[in-house]
């Protein structure tokens, strides 16, 4: 899944799980059970169609939640599995058996937005770059409050980000307690609360 509505709130997720896999079909009348060469790499989140959603969800005011992940956004994938690379993404070396797709990181979003997100996945990795594993929180939330010069303040209040740390992953109740603690009933804003 690539992204869901909480309410009001359209939640993306960001990284590999963009990446839209589509079963290849048998023949008809050949019989067999479907293996993991049957998924071929199909797309890549949002088509034409979702990105006009985004844009509008977006132009309207409407609450976004960005999920990063700390893992990198990079599949290898068997050749075999690509039949052809989705817009936007490199072509693969010739002849290469394992074809490595890197997901780009919120190519999706306005230049600025996508500023603001990738400044703040850079403020959290290094946030938690030095907390043991076994002390980090799951997520990391945006203090919502990066200034100007990313995007901040300039209407963009209702675009909120969150950085999966990589340690556990984040369910769907954590999700909609996130999500209710960033923007209130109404879809806006909530206070931002610094410790």
């Amino acid at each position: 899944m690539n992204s869901m509505k909480i309410g009001d709130v359209l939640v993306v997720f960001e990284g590999v799980r963009r990446v839209i896999w589509r079963h290849r079909l048998l023949p008809v009348g050949v019989p067999g059970t479907p293996t993991s060469s049957d998924w071929v790499l199909a797309s890549v989140w949002p088509d034409a169609r979702e990105q006009r959603q985004v844009e509008a969800h977006l132009g309207a005011g409407d609450p976004l939640l960005v999920v990063l992940d700390s893992e990198p956004a990079v599949i290898s994938v068997p050749a075999e599995n690509v039949t052809e690379l989705p817009a936007g993404l490199p072509p693969p070396p010739a002849g290469a058996d394992i074809i490595d797709v890197e997901i780009p990181a919120l190519d999706w979003l306005p230049e600025h937005l996508c500023r603001r997100g990738l400044a703040f996945a850079r403020h959290a990795q290094a946030r938690i770059a030095a907390v043991p594993d076994f002390l980090r929180p799951a997520v990391v939330i945006d203090p919502g409050d990066d200034g100007p010069e990313n995007g901040a303040g300039a209407g963009t209040e209702h675009v909120r980000y969150v950085y999966r740390t990589g340690v556990r992953t984040v369910p769907p109740a954590m999700l909609r307690r996130i999500v209710e603690h960033l923007f209130d009933a109404a879809g806006g804003m909530a206070p931002v609360v610094h410790p």
